[in-house]
């Protein structure tokens, strides 16, 4: 499925026209008749439309979503998909697609009754009750720190690699709170979805760093990405940085690991800037070290203790380099 913007004013229209069926069919219901005439009106009123921006999700030929924002991006006016792609995560993917376009860092929309809960679940929050203007039923709501990470995107038959959004928190804690995750790559549980939110931007929010997205589901389930290495008694060179990647438990032992590291090694060696890279593992966790192997990376008969790491404080890693 393709993302993209659009200034074209067919595509508009095609976009436009796929607004007002799915609003009929799945929103005019809960509407009065004074709220279905006021949505048409504003849907054939030129110069709202004029305001908006407008972006689309296409699948083959068929434009299958669409998203329209005023104020720069700021605000959602319109996110419509059509229904057999409900719960696909095509939404949520506009608006990833929005945020990385635009680069805004919150957001706002008056969420139609019938998607509050889509809005709730990617981490929107409600500002006031329900409201009703002009017959139109809408939850004020807002995101804050939506994060856009400038990244290239990379993809396999399984996997996407892409920037952290704000958006995946709850995903992210939903792995990551998992006791037997953290502790396998060095670092805690988390605690809450607000500390996954503020890894997000603390951590992940960099051009090195990338969520491992199942495409089946569009959900994130891991990360990946390289860094300098410090205080790990690596004997390396300037500019070789080191590897670092998990996956939640329910993906463990399929491959996923695998696939999305040989993507990010194909865009490192496409990029040319390192020749050497470094990964490691805990003595006590040899799945990752098979992933190493799978990718070109051997063992260099090193054994390091990383004081940089929240837990496993003493505990030793095997060491592995890969010439590239």
């Amino acid at each position: 499925m393709d993302f993209f913007s659009t200034k074209d004013s067919a595509t508009k229209q095609v976009a436009l026209d796929l607004a007002l069926s799915v609003f009929m069919e799945y929103e005019a219901p809960d509407y009065p008749r004074e709220g279905v005439e006021e949505f048409k009106r504003a849907m054939n009123d030129k110069e709202y439309v004029g305001l908006l921006s407008f972006y689309v999700a296409k699948e083959g030929n068929d434009i299958v979503g669409m998203l329209a924002t005023r104020k720069e991006g700021h605000h959602v006016a319109l996110l419509f998909v059509e229904g057999k792609w409900h719960r696909r995560g095509v939404g949520k993917r506009l608006l990833e697609y929005m945020v990385r376009d635009t680069k805004v860092d919150s957001l706002t929309v008056n969420s139609a009754p019938y998607a509050h809960e889509f809005y709730k679940k990617i981490g929107f929050v409600d500002v006031d009750g329900e409201q009703e203007s002009n017959g139109i039923r809408y939850f004020p709501m807002r995101f804050d720190d939506c994060y856009s990470a400038i990244g290239e995107e990379m993809q396999s038959d399984r996997v996407l690699l892409r920037p952290w959004y704000g958006f995946d928190a709850k995903a992210l804690y939903k792995y990551a709170s998992d006791p037997e995750v953290g502790p396998r790559a060095g670092w805690q549980p988390h605690r809450s979805i607000e500390e996954s939110k503020c890894i997000i931007k603390d951590v992940f929010g960099n051009d090195t760093t990338w969520a491992i997205v199942l495409k089946s589901t569009n959900e994130p389930i891991g990360t990946i990405g390289y860094m300098p290495i410090y205080d790990m008694n690596i004997n390396h060179g300037e500019d070789e940085p080191l590897v670092g990647y998990w996956v939640g438990k329910p993906y463990w032992n399929q491959g996923i690991c695998t696939e999305a590291l040989r993507l990010m090694l194909d865009k490192i060696r496409r990029d040319g800037k390192y020749k050497i890279l470094y990964c490691s593992h805990y003595v006590d966790n040899p799945a990752s070290g098979r992933v190493m192997v799978k990718c070109g990376f051997e063992y260099t008969g090193d054994t390091v203790v990383d004081s940089t790491l929240c837990v496993g404080e003493g505990k030793e890693m095997k060491v592995y380099r890969l010439s590239l």
